[in-house]
């Protein structure tokens, strides 16, 4: 079995490759399609900044570019993003689609999920630590939260063109959408490389990258 890979981003973020590597994106929808001015705002940076496709999902385990018939693995990356309401749409989270979801990540393939469809990780059951809650739209001014590299990791990749001198944030200053994130999660293997921060200042609670 090849590695999978699942990101969840809550509020809203993607950091473009740092790597130099070309791959192919995918943002995906349901029948719904951009459903609000945040996919909108996400879709046209991915296609500008990452050439990313709009590919929608019929629900039946079937996706298509502009009415062209399109598969999972034909992408390197999978954007699932939904801030429109605080459920993911039907076309997602219908069997046949989260089954060729499943079939695209245990090939190898990597989804990335952010806003309100982090909960996708949940209707996959490849998450099961931790519990989801989902958030309001916030409006006009919402915590400045955001993370900061750990001690000795200011030149990992990921942080490349950040200024990590300060908090790089993750949610713009308006928050017209539905976002949600998981807490309670237990500790995980591996290493830290950032850690949370709320106006700025280090949260200890659930605060780590």
């Amino acid at each position: 079995m090849k590695q999978r890979a699942i990101l969840c981003a809550a509020f809203f973020g993607l950091a473009a490759p740092a790597f130099g590597i070309e791959f192919t994106l995918a943002f995906l929808t349901g029948g719904d399609g951009l459903a609000d001015e945040v996919a909108e705002a996400a879709f046209e940076w991915a296609s500008v900044d990452l050439s990313a496709a709009h590919l929608t999902a019929d629900g039946n385990g079937g996706f298509t570019q502009n009415g062209t018939a399109r598969t999972l693995d034909q992408y390197a990356v999978v954007w699932i993003h939904h801030s429109a309401s605080n459920m993911t749409p039907e076309a997602i989270v219908s069997d046949n689609t989260m089954d060729a979801a499943m079939n695209y990540l245990e090939a190898g393939g990597s989804l990335f999920l952010s806003a309100q469809a982090v909960r996708y990780a949940l209707n996959l059951g490849v998450e099961t630590n931790g519990n989801l809650r989902v958030f309001q739209p916030l409006g006009k001014g919402p915590p400045e939260i955001g993370v900061r590299p750990a001690d000795g990791e200011e030149n990992h990749p990921i942080f490349s063109g950040f200024n990590v001198a300060e908090p790089i944030f993750l949610c713009s200053m308006d928050q017209p959408g539905f976002t949600a994130n998981f807490h309670g999660m237990p500790a995980l293997d591996g290493k830290v490389i950032g850690t949370k921060t709320r106006g700025g200042a280090p949260e200890a609670a659930n605060g780590r990258l």
